[in-house]
């Protein structure tokens, strides 16, 4: 039988044609998931690493920014305490910073002074009245020549007397840059300040460290530890104590001024996140002087 050209050329191309349209074999389909497999598995462990690696970079910078605006804050509270008002309360739990700041200060020209007879008013050199007035609390007082922290905090020590109101009574005249003020009650200062400085305060700060939180503290009632009852407005997280052994790490320190220098706070706050750990270490002087 003879079999013409044409017909046998599209025999060939059929069968070619048949032979280019078959499918994956089995083993090439699993080659490609596996390939795939990997491919998925390389890049979802690369995006988890850069989420984490991010996370972890967020988490840091907003660990140093808080604490780079708490020690800001502490430090310039700290800087216009009054003076020798800053000492340190704590126990194993919690350990406290406190301060009283100044709402204003000014030079005296009368205040009585034992052995001089007990007396409620007090003269001064005229200071900002709207100052004055706008910190004025009932529990408004003014001190004087304060050496130390107990004498500060612990009443009967003559340095610290609590002010009737806020009247100002102005002289007249020559007088007129000379204010008198009234005591809650005839008063004597235990001594006169070398500067003749007058300071006015009311309401003490307390900065606390505990259960790896900073908080600050005002116009709170104390416990036996003079420690704040009060739960404090948060300023800063993540702040380690502790070593390793469990020993307490103290974050502040108080000391007391000498004739070279004014008192000193110190703060070291440790923080620990995720094993990395940032520490402050930061020193503020008192400017102002008894």
């Amino acid at each position: 039988m003879i079999i013409s050209a044409s017909l046998l050329r599209g025999r060939l191309k059929c069968s070619q044609s048949m032979k280019t349209n078959k499918g994956f074999t089995l083993l090439e389909m699993v080659v490609v998931i596996v390939i795939l497999g990997v491919l998925a598995a390389s890049i979802t462990t690369f995006i988890s690493f850069g989420t984490q690696s991010y996370t972890d970079v967020t988490k840091r910078d907003e660990i140093v920014s808080s604490a780079r605006f708490a020690i800001e804050r502490l430090n310039r509270e700290i800087r216009f305490a009054v003076p020798n008002s800053i000492r340190v309360n704590g126990n194993a739990t919690q350990q406290c910073i406190e301060f009283t700041p100044i709402i204003l200060s000014t030079i005296y020209t009368d205040i009585p002074v034992s052995p001089e007879p007990s007396s409620a008013n007090i003269k001064v050199i005229a200071f900002d009245e709207n100052l004055f007035n706008s910190g004025f609390t009932p529990n408004l007082k003014v001190g004087a020549y304060i050496l130390n922290a107990n004498e500060f905090y612990n009443n009967g020590n003559d340095k610290t007397f609590l002010l009737a109101n806020s009247t100002i009574v102005k002289g007249v005249g020559v007088n007129e840059n000379e204010w008198t003020l009234t005591l809650d009650s005839p008063e004597t200062f235990a001594q006169d300040s070398p500067t003749n400085r007058l300071f006015f305060f009311n309401d003490a700060v307390s900065y606390c460290v505990q259960n790896t939180r900073l908080t600050r503290h005002q116009a709170y009632t104390r416990n036996p530890d003079n420690t704040p009852q009060t739960q404090g407005v948060l300023m800063a997280e993540d702040i380690n104590m502790f070593d390793n052994n469990g020993d307490l790490l103290p974050p502040f320190w108080s000391t007391e001024a000498t004739q070279l220098r004014n008192s000193l706070a110190t703060v070291k706050f440790i923080f620990d996140y995720n094993n990395e750990i940032v520490i402050f270490n930061n020193e503020i002087q008192v400017q102002n002087v008894p």
